[in-house]
């Protein structure tokens, strides 16, 4: 798994409570079903073009968790000014710092993603809204089962405000990566993998 996938995936358990058991096997089919257009789409290509692919594949994937994450905090701010009214003005000054951040990288991660799209050559653009699709529905189911109801008290829209910043940092650096050049990613990727190599 590419970094920026485990990334993505580290993010993702973050979001959503445990699975139980009948949901945690209805949610392997339409994990399969990513995987299953995921490889159809990449057993097709040479290696050159799969590591552009994989890159692809990977960034959409980083982009529509942070949208689900932008999401929810601001589902979360918007409950907390309603339902701690000392505290609205704090949370609408410092959510609208993290929004337009968050929002500004968002939108340049976007555009790079689908220049990488417009730029190839070896795959019908219109394969790859196929693949996004797929991802796209994935991830609505799961938006539909798991019904994620902020917490409202004093102390858990304190706890939001103080993590701002930090999820304010990470989603922009987690953003920012995707808007590296194959080449650069490649590089980056053997980087890793000297470093680990001359650790062990």
């Amino acid at each position: 798994m590419s970094k920026y996938l485990m990334l993505a995936s580290i993010l993702g358990c973050a979001l959503f409570a445990p699975l139980s058991a009948p949901y945690a096997a209805d949610e392997d089919k339409k994990t399969n079903k990513v995987i299953e257009s995921h490889d159809a789409f990449a057993e097709k290509l040479d290696e050159q073009n799969k590591a552009h692919f994989e890159f692809i594949y990977s960034n959409y994937n980083i982009i529509q968790v942070v949208k689900t994450v932008h999401k929810s905090v601001s589902t979360a701010a918007e409950a907390c000014s309603d339902k701690n009214p000392d505290m609205a003005d704090e949370i609408e000054a410092r959510y609208s710092a993290w929004d337009e951040e968050i929002t500004t990288v968002l939108k340049e991660a976007e555009g790079h993603l689908y220049n990488m799209v417009i730029v190839q050559d070896y795959a019908d653009k219109d394969d790859f809204e196929d693949l996004f699709e797929v991802i796209r529905e994935v991830r609505a189911s799961e938006k539909d089962v798991i019904k994620k109801v902020p917490v409202t008290t004093e102390e858990g829209c304190q706890h939001m405000l103080d993590n701002l910043s930090s999820t304010q940092e990470n989603l922009t650096k987690l953003l920012r990566a995707t808007l590296m050049s194959v080449p650069e990613a490649i590089q980056m990727q053997e980087d890793i993998k000297k470093r680990k190599s001359e650790e062990e």
